[in-house]
């Protein structure tokens, strides 16, 4: 059952970056203007917190102080400079989250690569991503079944474009069910990547298969805590794997091309 639907004060704090003090200050603002010393019963926060909470709207772009009077900038134009500035934020700490990685990749190699004992549990999106950057790298085919992981394909699409490395030669044929309607980063993606897709009414579940044997198999997990809830079995198996290529051709040879 789909859960109850998120309030303004709570939209704010999970999207915006506001605090629960900044969430009421900044709607009680928008109903009228005020001075510094009515907002803390109109937001029904402690006064001494009013100063700081006001001061921190004031930089994140949704308060402004006109002549002593705390006006509310409007959402139409507070909101899209906050996912700007937050945007921004996010590029300029993922560059020095890069520069580390590289310094921690260098200074933390070991002596080859250790094999996984199988069969792997793989407990929500960042264990999948991480067997992703280990094991496409090493391919030269890769074949999907996609069903419940396009619920996830916001956060899929970027991992799969990362873990596949820049030149690559990358065979990817994927398989989905026939509602689904891609988006316009699904079609970017898939000509990125030179990717073959066919919808077929067969697909039950999400599996990967490589050239190199590796199946990743997965299903959604209700009882995660995972912003993305997902459960993955990974096995590495050239019987396995040989059945599941035979099978995929089958239902390719069948399924119908995107129109």
């Amino acid at each position: 059952m789909a859960g109850a639907p998120l309030d303004e004060a709570e939209l704010l704090k999970r999207f915006f970056g506001l605090n629960q003090y900044e969430a009421r200050v900044y709607i009680a603002l928008l109903k009228k203007h005020m001075s510094l010393g009515e907002v803390s019963s109109a937001a029904k926060i402690p006064k001494p917190r009013v100063y700081d909470v006001v001061r921190s709207l004031e930089s994140k772009g949704f308060v402004r102080n006109s002549g002593g009077e705390l006006q509310a900038i409007s959402p139409e134009v507070a909101l899209p400079a906050r996912r700007a500035a937050l945007r921004a934020a996010f590029e300029e700490e993922d560059s020095r989250r890069l520069q580390a990685q590289m310094t921690l990749i260098d200074s933390l190699k070991v002596g080859g690569e250790h094999p996984l004992r199988e069969p792997v549990i793989l407990r929500g999106f960042e264990q999948v991503v991480a067997l992703l950057y280990q094991v496409l790298p090493k391919s030269t085919q890769v074949l999907l079944t996609l069903n419940k992981a396009l619920e996830a394909r916001v956060y899929f699409r970027g991992a799969v474009k990362g873990a596949v490395g820049s030149g690559q030669q990358l065979e990817i044929m994927a398989l989905i069910p026939l509602h689904v309607k891609l988006e316009r980063e699904d079609l970017e993606l898939m000509e990125a990547l030179g990717a073959q897709v066919r919808l077929t009414a067969g697909v039950l579940l999400d599996t990967m298969v490589t050239d190199k044997d590796d199946v990743i198999i997965g299903l959604p997990d209700p009882s995660s805590t995972h912003s993305v809830p997902v459960v993955a079995v990974y096995v590495k198996d050239h019987a396995f794997a040989s059945s599941l290529r035979e099978t995929f051709k089958k239902v390719w040879s069948t399924a119908s091309a995107i129109p």
